[in-house]
């Protein structure tokens, strides 16, 4: 170990979060609401110092409107505000899988998320452009969607 010692001491250090949820179904308390991942990743991005990697099966939340309660993509908004206004180099990185359901239920999850990530002026793109006009937010975003063939 000690041959390692010089390089890992060059190496970057940071903060990671490992949460995991436990719901009813697997032995938690009946009828106790479990939030830890949500109060947890609010907490993670708000606290982010260089970059939030946000990959889940839906990527939506209140910024789409109509009663979504989910506030992680405002706090992401508010982390980009942040950013931007110090000029920090900090980048966001959205990772959404396709989504496995038909019809109906497809066009209604991928309409949420477009409208909370890039679609209209509720959206994270719609906000940064009219609150820094001159901001380019691919400096600061990256929205993915990922499909299996």
């Amino acid at each position: 170990m000690a041959a390692f010692e010089p390089l890992l001491s060059r190496l970057p250090t940071g903060k990671t979060a490992v949460v995991k949820s436990l719901g009813e179904w697997a032995g938690a308390p009946p009828l106790r609401p479990e939030c830890s991942v949500y109060g947890e990743t609010l907490r993670c991005i708000d606290e982010a110092e260089h970059f939030i990697w946000l990959e889940n099966q839906y990527v939506f939340g209140s910024l789409a409107g109509e009663g979504i309660e989910n506030k992680v993509l405002r706090a992401v908004l508010q982390r980009l505000r942040r950013a931007i206004s110090r000029h920090e180099t900090f980048r966001v990185f959205v990772l959404v899988p396709f989504p496995e359901e038909t019809d109906a239920q497809l066009r209604t999850i991928v309409r949420y998320e477009n409208r909370s990530l890039v679609w209209g002026p509720f959206s994270i793109a719609g906000r940064i452009a009219a609150e820094f006009p001159g901001v380019d937010l691919c400096d600061y975003m990256t929205v993915m969607r990922a499909r299996c063939f």
